[in-house]
């Protein structure tokens, strides 16, 4: 599960990812808050990991998910989204 941290009048962000099976958290440094930004961080921190630990990815609907399908491509990872009225 993923989502952001946004900086002092949104300047910069910070991407959390949580891996609940083996309790990780790993952190995006994300100096834009855009989709090209963000893809590049994703792909750079995730890329790396075993395939087991990236089978999917889940996000709320923000914009830096616009490349979404360039990360499932990359990553051979689906990437779902959650429900814009559930927290």
């Amino acid at each position: 599960e993923g989502d952001l941290i946004i900086g002092v009048g949104q300047g910069s962000a910070i991407g959390t990812l949580v891996e609940r099976s083996f309790l990780m958290v790993l952190l995006l440094h994300l100096p834009r808050r855009d989709g090209d930004e963000f893809h590049r961080a994703l792909v750079a921190r995730l890329g790396a990991f075993p395939a087991e630990l990236r089978k999917s990815i889940t996000w709320d609907q923000a914009t830096e998910m616009t490349r979404y399908r360039s990360i499932t491509t990359t990553l051979n990872a689906s990437v779902y989204f959650c429900d814009s009225h559930s927290p």
